[in-house]
């Protein structure tokens, strides 16, 4: 159930738009948690009633600081307001009525410090900090001479400082330790995990952009900007590398004819064939090039053997099954080794040559040799 509970939790903390807002958020509840156990641990010790009622104010503080933020959805200046009604208020009150400097508050003074840096952002943050220390140092001086041994001032109430003796001192001291320490190592993995979880969501977010940069939306194929930026990083123009660019034979006809959501369906289709017709362990990739036509990388032993694969391929897609159209889908290829050429223009310009040759020629073939 804790196990849960703690899930829970974890993930209402996780969903949070920003990693400031997400750490606010932990420490929110976690201090309202050290709230209540600070008053239980002062009821404990004996300390007083007025001491138990501060640590009990404290946490109601917090619980309608959680009603308010997570309630009625009023956090755009939460984090400030939490921030100061620690530091300024409660902190300062719980310093004088739990012991002072001879108890576990300093630690507690501390912390605030850490609330500060993590949750608030821009001027909020130096601000807050200044003021913190300001009033931090104003009340361990006041707090001086609210001692017996101190010197003494007429206008100061040594009373409204509860003096603890060595007993209850190491008892609060060492209570503080881990409750401090069981806050900080709380939050510091609820950060971690928000941080990592953050991460872990970027490098998506960057595959996603990285894809949708380099893969046609349609087909899911490479796009031609990935094809160029291959042909211009690999060495291509050598031994055993051969481009096809391939073309759907009438396809405007079969989009005027049964419609463009059909014209889609089958680019997709023949999209997978030919995605999956390339060996891309051999460094071999297909690319929507323009439209209805495709450009694939092949690395074969020769033109011969580049001829019979492309020739395997188109008729395995002459096979295709269709829906609402009777007669196959067709396509036409050239094909042009790459050690011919110094560059990708005059490569291209020679592919569709070829290509334009087969559709001469009757469509529904491929052509490797010059006509």
């Amino acid at each position: 159930m804790i196990k849960s509970l703690f899930k829970r939790f974890a993930d209402f903390i996780y969903n949070r738009d920003t990693l400031e807002e997400r750490v606010f958020s932990a420490m929110l509840f976690g201090g309202t948690i050290v709230a209540v156990i600070s008053s239980i641990v002062t009821m404990c010790e004996h300390l007083g009633l007025f001491a138990a009622l501060t640590n009990i104010l404290c946490a109601l503080a917090m619980i309608v600081m959680i009603y308010l933020t997570y309630g009625l959805k009023i956090s755009k200046n939460a984090p400030l307001v939490f921030v100061y009604l620690l530091s300024v208020v409660f902190l300062p009150l719980n310093f004088f009525v739990c012991g002072g400097i001879h108890s576990g508050m300093p630690l507690y003074l501390l912390v605030i410090v850490f609330v500060i840096v993590a949750t608030l952002k821009g001027p909020n943050r130096p601000l807050a900090l200044a003021v913190t220390f300001t009033v931090d140092t104003f009340i361990i001086l006041l707090s001086y001479f609210m001692y017996d041994e101190t010197p003494n001032i007429s206008f100061i109430n040594n009373d409204f400082l509860t003096k603890l003796d060595l007993r209850i001192q190491v008892t609060d001291v060492c209570i503080t330790i881990i409750i401090v320490g069981m806050f900080m190592y709380t939050i510091e993995r609820m950060m971690m995990h928000a941080y990592e979880k953050e991460r872990e969501n970027n490098k998506k977010l960057i595959s996603q952009y990285k894809a949708l940069a380099e893969r046609d939306s349609l087909t899911g194929l490479y796009n031609r900007a990935v094809f160029c930026h291959r042909i211009g990083t690999t060495d291509v123009f050598s031994k055993g590398w051969y481009v096809a660019l391939l073309n759907l034979d009438d396809f405007k006809t079969v989009n005027d004819i049964y419609s463009l959501p059909f014209g889609d369906k089958a680019l997709i289709r023949i999209s997978k064939e030919i995605n999956d017709f390339v060996d891309e362990r051999k460094g071999e990739f297909a690319s929507r090039y323009n439209g209805d036509e495709f450009v694939l990388l092949l690395k074969c032993r020769s033109g011969e053997e580049a001829f019979e694969r492309l020739e395997n391929l188109r008729k395995d897609i002459e096979k295709l099954q269709w829906d609402i159209k009777p007669d196959p889908v067709t396509l036409s290829g050239g094909i042009v080794k790459c050690e011919d050429f110094s560059d990708i223009n005059h490569m291209m310009i020679e592919a569709r040559k070829k290509l334009t040759t087969s559709k001469k020629t009757g469509k529904n073939k491929t052509t490797i040799e010059s006509v």
